[in-house]
Order: C-alpha cells, then sequence, then structure tokens
C-alpha cells in the first residue's frame, strides 16, 4: 500500500498494522468544514421556506469569511517569513512505521529510507524534527550520494543546508574505487567531506595491503584531495611521512599526486646494479591548456634526482612537451669499470662525479591549413643514461644530441619540406668516455619535396608521373662538408595484357650534383655529379576457385593463386670524384629478377550462436551462420636471379653489388657468386586465432641443401594464455641483393605467459644457444627473462629475473664478454598505471 501524508496523526490512529508510506514535508493542514455542520441541522428541520435557502446562503457566506480571517492572520506572515529564507526540500520518505510526539514535534520512522536533493539516507530508526529541518539517525546508517556510499553508527545532518555530522564511518568512492574511515567526518558541502583521525586507501578497509592515515583529510569527490600530517603505511607499518599530502579524485585532469612508483634494479655486474628507485610524482593542471608533472627520485645506490615533465597544448593546432631529468650521484665512479677504451691515467678524478641528466623538447604545431612546423631536441650527458635509468639494453643509437626542426607544406598532388638535423652519437658504451663520433654527420639542413599526377587513365590502362628530390648541406666536425642536389622524375605506367594479366611499368633517373671539401686539408675542393637510370617491370595476376564444404568447422574455402615475374635494372654509374672523396651517392648497380608464387587460402568459419560449431542437424540450420573470410593458410615461393653474376669477371665500376648469398668455395660461384640465388619458402598456418605455425627456409641450389631455416609455433589458449617455440639455424653470414645483413646463429627461443587467476600471471622466456663455442663461457642459455605479475584489488608488483651474456671493452681497448643477471621489481600502489612510468622492454 502506498499512501501519501498529509496529516500524519491523523492516518496514524487508522492504520491496523505497519504498511509502506510516503510522506512529503511540511506536512499540509486539513481544516473541519463548519458549513457542512450547519448545513446538516437546518436540512433535519422541517422549514423548507425561501427564507430558509436564503439564510443558509447568507450564514454560508459568513462562515467562509470566518473561517479564512484566522488562516490569512496566521500563515500568511509565516509564508512572507519562509520566502526570506532558504527553501526547505521537500522530503520521500519510505517507511514500514512511524511515530509522531506533538510535544516535541519530532517523527520516528523506523526500517526508513529518507531521499532529498540526490541524497539518500536509510536506517533502522531515523528521527526527523520538520521545524529545525534536523535528521538523526542511529544503528546500522547507510547514505548514497551520487558516486559515495557511506556505511556509519551515527548520523546527524541538517536538510537544509547540508551539513551534518558522520561518526565511526567507512566511505566508499565508486569513481576511484577508494575507502575511507574515519572516527568523525563532516560534511561541509555537495561532495565535500573533512574527516579526523583518517584513513584512505583502495583496498578492503578492514584489512588493507597499504593505506594512507592522516589527522585531517579534506576529501571531494569528483574534485582535489589533501590530508595533513599523513603517514604512508605498508602494512601496519609506516613508511613515509609527509607533513602535506594532495592527491586527484577524478578521472580527468586534476592537480595532485600520483601513486607512488617502486622499483628493484639488482644486476651482477656492479656498474648496472643501482638498488631500488622510489619516485613520488606529482601532477599538476595549471590550466586546460598545460599540465606539469613533477616528480622526486631516490635511487638507492646513486642519490636523489628529479624529472620534470611539462606538456602545453596553447591552442588549436598546437601541441608540445618538455621534459627534463637529473640525477646527482652522490658516489664517485671506478674508472677500470667505466672508462671503456679511454686510458684511465687521462681521467682527472674531477671527472668521476660525472654530471647525470637528459633533456628532451617537442613543438607540433600547425602553422596553417596547409603547413605544419614540427621542432625536436634529445640531448644526454653520457653514453650508459639510457641503460641506467631508462632500462635499455641496447641504445641503437646511443644519442648524445640530436636537435631538428622541419617545416612541411602539403598541396593537392604533393608536399614540399624544409628540415635541418644535427645528430651527435657516442662512440662506446662507457660512462667517463664521452667521445663523440666525429665522422658521423652532424648538420643536414636539407629542402626534400614530391609531386605525382595522373596524366591519362583509361578503364585499366593509365599513366602517373612523379618526382621527387632534395637540396642537401652535409656537415661534419672531421671529415668531408658537401652540398648536394638531387632529383628523380619517374614514369609509370599500368596496363591490362589479354585481360588476365596486370603489368607496370616504372623508369626513372636521378639526377646528382655535389660539391665537396675538407676545411683541415687545403685543395680539397671537388665537384661532382652523376645521373642513374632505374627501372622495374612487374607481371602478375590472380587465379581463384571457391570450394564449398556442407559439414564441418568451415563453411566454404577461397584458394587464390598470385603468380608473378619482376625486373629490378639499376644503371651502374661511378658515383665519386676524380679524387676519389668517398662522397656522394651509394646506390647500388642491380639488375634482378624475381619469380614468386603466391598462395592464400581463405576459409569462412561455420558459427552456431556465438560458438565456432559444425553443421549438427537440419533443424539447427536456420541458427547457423557464416563468419568472416580469414586467411587460413598461406605458401610463397621466392626466387631470385642476379643476372649480374653471370659473368664471374664483372666489376662495377660504382659501389659494389649488394648480396653474397652464393659466394662459396665452389670454382663456379668463387669469385662473384652464382646468379641462381637460394629458394625462399615461407609457409603459414593459422587454423585459428589462438594457434599458428610458421616455417622459413632457404635452399642453396649449388650446395644441394637448406643452408637456413626456421620455424616457430605459437599457441593462445586466451588473451591471458600464450606459449611459443622458434628455432632458427644459418650456417654463415650472409647479405640479401637489397642490402639487408643476416648473422649466422643456431638458436632455440621459447616464451609462456600464462594467468592462474585475475589476479597472479606467471611469464618466461629465453634463447638457448646450439652451438656454445661461440661464446666464452660455453653458455648454452644466452639470455632468460623470468616474470611475475600479482595484482590484488587495490596494489600489484611485477618482478622479472633477467640473464644475458653481453660484451664490454676494457680500459686496455680489450673486447670482454661478462654476464649480467638483473632483477627487476616494480611495485604500484592503488593499481594505477602510472605514465611514463619507467619500465624495460622484456618482449
Amino acid at each position: 500500500m502506498e499512501l501519501r501524508i498529509l496529516c500524519p496523526h491523523r492516518i496514524a490512529t487508522k492504520l491496523k498494522r505497519p504498511v509502506l508510506g510516503f510522506c512529503f514535508f511540511p506536512p499540509k493542514i486539513c481544516p473541519l468544514s463548519f458549513f457542512n455542520f450547519i448545513k446538516s441541522i437546518l436540512h433535519q428541520s422541517s422549514l423548507r421556506t425561501g427564507l430558509v435557502d436564503h439564510l443558509l446562503r447568507f450564514i454560508k457566506s459568513v462562515c467562509r469569511i470566518i473561517l479564512w480571517i484566522p488562516i490569512l492572520l496566521i500563515f500568511l506572515p509565516a509564508f512572507g517569513f519562509s520566502q526570506n529564507n532558504l527553501e526547505v526540500p521537500q522530503l520521500s520518505i519510505q517507511t514500514q512505521s512511524y511515530l509522531h510526539n506533538p510535544d516535541t514535534g519530532m517523527y520516528l520512522y523506523r526500517n526508513a529510507k529518507v531521499e532529498w536533493e540526490g541524497i539518500t539516507v536509510e536506517s533502522t530508526e531515523i528521527n526527523y524534527h520538520p521545524e529545525k529541518h534536523r535528521l538523526t539517525a542511529t544503528g546500522y546508517v547507510r547514505v548514497t550520494e551520487g558516486s559515495m556510499v557511506a556505511v556509519m553508527d551515527e548520523l546527524e545532518i541538517n536538510v537544509n543546508d547540508g551539513k551534518g555530522i558522520f561518526r565511526n564511518a567507512i566511505i566508499f568512492d565508486s569513481s576511484n574505487n577508494a575507502y575511507m574511515t574515519a572516527e568523525e567526518v563532516r560534511r561541509i558541502g555537495q561532495n565535500h567531506y573533512v574527516a579526523q583521525t583518517c584513513t584512505f586507501t583502495t583496498c578492503n578497509p578492514k584489512s588493507p595491503a597499504w593505506q594512507i592515515t592522516g589527522s585531517e583529510v579534506n576529501y571531494y569527490s569528483q574534485n582535489f584531495s589533501s590530508s595533513q600530517k599523513t603517514f604512508l603505511r605498508i602494512g601496519n607499518f609506516p613508511i613515509f611521512y609527509f607533513p602535506y599530502l594532495a592527491w586527484p579524485t577524478v578521472k580527468h585532469r586534476q592537480s595532485g599526486f600520483l601513486p607512488p612508483e617502486y622499483m628493484i634494479v639488482r644486476s651482477s655486474v656492479k656498474k648496472w646494479d643501482i638498488g631500488y628507485r622510489f619516485g613520488i610524482p606529482y601532477f599538476w593542471a595549471i590550466d586546460q591548456e598545460q599540465d606539469l608533472t613533477l616528480t622526486y627520485d631516490w635511487v638507492e645506490r646513486r642519490g636523489p634526482g628529479i624529472r620534470l615533465d611539462y606538456q602545453y597544448a596553447l591552442k588549436e593546432g598546437m601541441r608540445g612537451e618538455i621534459k627534463y631529468q637529473e640525477f646527482f650521484e652522490r658516489d664517485s665512479r671506478d674508472p677500470e669499470n667505466e672508462s671503456g677504451s679511454l686510458n684511465t691515467e687521462a681521467i682527472e678524478s674531477s671527472e668521476l662525479n660525472p654530471k647525470r641528466f637528459k633533456f628532451e623538447f617537442n613543438h607540433n604545431q600547425q602553422l596553417d591549413r596547409q603547413s605544419r612546423l614540427i621542432v625536436s631536441s634529445l640531448v644526454y650527458s653520457d653514453s650508459q643514461f639510457q641503460k641506467e635509468y631508462e632500462l635499455i639494453d641496447n641504445p641503437d643509437p646511443n644519442t648524445a644530441q640530436k636537435l631538428s626542426a622541419n617545416i612541411n607544406r602539403q598541396f593537392s598532388n604533393g608536399s614540399v619540406t624544409l628540415s635541418a638535423t644535427q645528430t651527435r652519437i657516442f662512440s662506446e658504451l662507457a660512462l667517463l668516455n664521452r667521445k663523440i663520433d666525429l665522422t658521423q654527420i652532424q648538420q643536414l639542413p636539407a629542402l626534400s619535396f614530391q609531386f605525382s599526377d595522373t596524366l591519362w587513365r583509361s578503364d585499366k590502362t593509365s599513366i602517373f608521373n612523379e618526382i621527387s628530390g632534395s637540396l642537401v648541406r652535409y656537415y661534419r666536425v672531421q671529415g668531408y662538408n658537401g652540398e648536394g642536389a638531387a632529383a628523380t622524375p619517374r614514369l609509370k605506367f599500368n596496363f591490362p595484357i589479354f585481360k588476365h594479366f596486370n603489368s607496370n611499368i616504372k623508369i626513372g633517373k636521378q639526377f646528382s650534383r655535389y660539391k665537396v671539401r675538407d676545411p683541415n686539408v687545403s685543395g680539397s675542393e671537388d665537384e661532382y655529379g652523376f645521373e642513374i637510370l632505374d627501372g622495374k617491370i612487374e607481371i602478375n595476376t590472380t587465379f581463384s576457385r571457391i570450394f564449398t564444404n556442407e559439414t564441418g568447422i568451415f563453411s566454404r574455402f577461397k584458394h587464390l593463386l598470385k603468380p608473378s615475374i619482376q625486373y629490378d635494372y639499376i644503371e651502374d654509374i661511378e658515383q665519386q670524384s676524380d679524387s676519389g672523396v668517398p662522397f656522394g651517392g651509394r646506390v647500388s648497380t642491380r639488375r634482378l629478377t624475381t619469380i614468386r608464387l603466391e598462395n592464400v587460402l581463405l576459409a569462412k568459419r561455420r558459427y552456431f550462436g556465438e560458438r565456432v560449431t559444425p553443421f549438427l542437424n537440419s533443424q539447427d540450420r536456420g541458427q547457423i551462420r557464416e563468419g568472416k573470410s580469414s586467411i587460413l593458410a598461406s605458401l610463397n615461393i621466392i626466387q631470385h636471379y642476379d643476372v649480374l653474376k653471370k659473368n664471374p669477371y664483372f666489376q662495377p665500376i660504382g659501389p659494389a653489388i649488394k648480396g653474397n648469398e652464393t659466394e662459396s668455395g665452389l670454382p663456379s660461384c668463387s669469385r662473384s657468386g652464382c646468379p641462381l640465388l637460394p629458394l625462399r619458402t615461407m609457409f603459414n598456418f593459422t587454423p585459428g586465432q589462438g594457434f599458428s605455425i610458421n616455417y622459413f627456409n632457404r635452399y642453396h641450389h649449388q650446395k644441394r641443401q637448406v643452408v637456413e631455416y626456421s620455424t616457430s609455433m605459437g599457441f593462445s589458449a586466451s588473451a591471458h594464455n600464450k606459449a611459443s617455440v622458434n628455432i632458427r639455424k644459418n650456417e654463415f653470414t650472409y647479405q640479401t641483393p637489397f642490402g639487408k645483413d643476416v648473422s649466422a646463429a643456431h638458436t632455440f627461443g621459447f616464451s609462456n605467459k600464462f594467468a592462474t587467476s585475475d589476479e597472479l600471471a606467471l611469464g618466461f622466456a629465453g634463447t638457448m644457444n646450439l652451438d656454445a663455442d661461440s661464446t666464452s663461457f660455453r653458455r648454452r642459455l644466452t639470455s632468460t627473462t623470468f616474470t611475475l605479475d600479482y595484482r590484488p584489488d587495490c596494489w600489484n608488483i611485477r618482478l622479472a629475473l633477467t640473464e644475458n651474456v653481453d660484451k664490454t671493452t676494457t680500459s686496455s681497448g680489450r673486447e670482454q664478454e661478462y654476464i649480467d643477471r638483473t632483477l627487476y621489481a616494480y611495485i604500484n600502489l592503488g593499481g594505477v598505471d602510472v605514465p611514463e612510468q619507467i619500465l624495460p622492454d622484456l618482449d
């Protein structure tokens, strides 16, 4: 039964049993009609004349006047007074039963729920005083406001202004999955609470793994919170003390402390062993267009450090960032282990405490609808900064300084770019040796362009033209400098042959001109140029056939057969000056024929609802659907034929021919190699999303054997459980006809990542060297990685143990191998990944 309570004191006398009722405050008064009483008396008399009717109408008017006079005298002043104050909110009360005390004006509700202006109070016993607008509750009390849910022993709140007190309360903010417990919490206003003797955590508040305790906490839901005299506790042990701590309680940009970063890096090599590293990041949302993240770092075996990350987007089409890191190391370095190939006697004692820093700047701005400016800068203080503080095992390149700026303008059929670059590379990985590779190109001011257009098109036949080029100035600290201009116009012709074959021809010619000089060598000025003609011809087609399958997992198959033949040509031109300066073009001559045969098998899976299922019976026919087409398997065969190697005595007048796959001790291939290069076969089989097999080999025709092969298998039971194995064997190092260098290897690799639950995940990976004699340690296992991820609700930890065989250069200039065993540990309170957190690449 639902009742709208207008006069609670009258309706309460009629209730026979407890019912659920609704009451809206303030109550409305319903006066008894005096006129109805007189009318009933007169109608009982025998008078039925017109005089009686006139008398009744007169009495009716008098009664109306008499009844309205006290109402106007009493309620009009009260109404005027209420308009001068805040309007009392209307309450909606759901209750099982209630009592009213007319002496005190209090209402007692049992097992009730009170709602007003987005606030809901539920309790076993609620008292409400309408005149004072005061609501109190005891027993089990639950308050809900937006994303906030609070449970407490006692509640006292003013429904007019919303101010109140919660005693022995636990507050849960669902928007941040955070809990706050306190002996006393004061509600100051909407979504604003002040707690005394408070704890804050994202764990279960009854047994938290970590918590922040403060004497007073200012908590703003969906805003910004702070605490005073704060301890960070792990379990019951205090770890850090903060006189003042603040953090954002929103998911959008808001100033405050981010979750702390904790990491351990322990290595068997002393110079890579930095111990634990603790970072406290503070995010400052300066305004909507810019923000700053300031992180204080403490590194156990190094000392303190700071990180600054400033980001801005001052106007539409502009964005950028400035980053700076510096570590203030307290201990001197050991020159025997840190100088590399540099003589230790040449290192001064003042250099044993080098300054360690990194500076990075990036700016991207749209100048107009067609133009954009991009500027970047990257500076490292030393060659080991990336490995020690950014956990990059093999920095490539090991940058010392890189500055670049370019302006790009787009057109409907091309673009023009003006750019300048300055690059400095460290010569080796050694902290105390900051020697720069002086032969590295330092500056590259250049103007580059590219344009293309369609000259003619008819059905499948078309002719395109394009031109690209650049104007460049090179600069070296040591060596030759120069200016160069290059332009390459091309013509592309597409046309069908016999309606079943597609053909295309590309013809281009590169025009280059250079001026070079060595500032340190008098009379070294030189000027030269060259023209190189290149072309490519290709003929290809596609044959296809569709197969229908009435039963089984796959409903239809489609086989694509794509044969093609291609010929690449690059003219053999001398690309250096008469003085022999090794500068200018680096385009190797090429005359290469490639025959390619691609086989692709596509399949459509049969689905019953959401499951992949074979065709069951005729009753299920209407419920079965086909999925999208996907590649089930592919087999590609590639055969290269190098025409230049037909003549074993051929010597190019330009750069050397790329590719040495067939150079061997065979008499017919002793000089330049045989023209028939190894046959490449690539096979892939993917029967499902969680399983795949790959195979690759190179068959050497002259040796009549497979000289290189690799095979890999990947299996994925789910998105959280993946495994793979791979084997690779290559007898000798070689270079492909396109200039790619491939090293010799005989390895076995494996990896496995699996989640035992939503909280725990394990993983391991490694590479086994099947040719142990290739290392001085004769180790089979050259690299291993073991990872453990533990992610409960309120924090997460990741452990990673790695082992690698690496090389370093001693002070005597000798290359020495060493084994690096490193333990990484990351602890993140709050279970939230911190942006820009330092993590190693373990894949």
